[in-house]
């Protein structure tokens, strides 16, 4: 049961990394003047934007306040066993990260705006991304998974699991709010080709809020398993 509970923690961690590059994506697309301007004339459009954005900071706190204490004590198991294969997992993602930003100015002078290749461009920029993304969030879980974690630990993490799991299910609620609002109040803009790369807004609209919605049931499916295993613990033990 302990390790049915560390597991569904850690999926319930990589769903929320697939939900941070759905949100990702909204984001960038809304960063538009036109979609601005949209959330701020119409209260609809607005209003379920500011939720998107306050549930994202939510969710980015519980999801750091939960796994915080985790990532400590893989790091201080590591340096008593001498282990540096947990340390160098966990240091993955900044090494990816800084690898993404170092090559991202290359990126954009090689396939700048104007360029007949640009859609490649930012083709290789959302792949580079994701695999940025896979590669930090499956060296983490590789690092929490090879480490042993006490159960008080993972009790711990479960509270603001549930919590980031419901701040990604409202998300999602409103991201899909969002679209509606900005068809009734925009349909010129919601039918555009202002979606990511250029490609169709609705189109980009659709896919965001299917990904934040494979996302959060992926996490509501390892939460109630994470659920269900503390409850046996808590009868074995009681």
């Amino acid at each position: 049961m302990l390790s049915i509970l560390r597991r569904s923690l850690l999926t319930i961690f990589c769903a929320y990394g697939g939900f941070i590059l759905a949100g990702m994506g909204f984001q960038k697309m809304t960063e538009y003047a036109d979609f601005q301007e949209v959330a701020r004339t119409h209260s609809l459009v607005g209003f379920s934007f500011n939720l998107v954005v306050i549930e994202s900071v939510v969710a980015l706190l519980a999801v750091v306040v939960g796994g915080l204490p985790i990532v400590v004590t893989v790091i201080k198991s590591a340096l008593v066993r001498r282990r540096l294969t947990p340390l160098f997992a966990l240091a993955m993602p900044v090494l990816a990260f800084g690898t993404f930003f170092g090559i991202l100015p290359l990126l954009k002078a090689v396939f700048h705006p104007g360029n007949q290749h640009v859609l490649l461009g930012r083709g290789l920029f959302l792949g580079t991304l994701l695999t940025t993304a896979i590669i930090s969030v499956g060296s983490i879980c590789f690092a929490v998974a090879r480490s042993e974690i006490s159960e008080k630990l993972l009790r711990f993490a479960l509270p603001p699991s549930i919590l980031a799991t419901l701040s990604m299910a409202l998300m999602s609620v409103s991201t899909f709010i969002w679209g509606l609002g900005l068809q009734e109040s925009a349909p010129k803009l919601f039918t555009g080709n202002d979606g990511i790369v250029g490609s169709s807004t609705l189109g980009t609209w659709l896919g965001i809020v299917i990904a934040m919605a494979l996302a959060t049931t992926l996490a509501v499916i390892s939460l109630m398993r994470a659920l269900s295993a503390r409850v046996t613990l808590r009868k074995a033990t009681a």
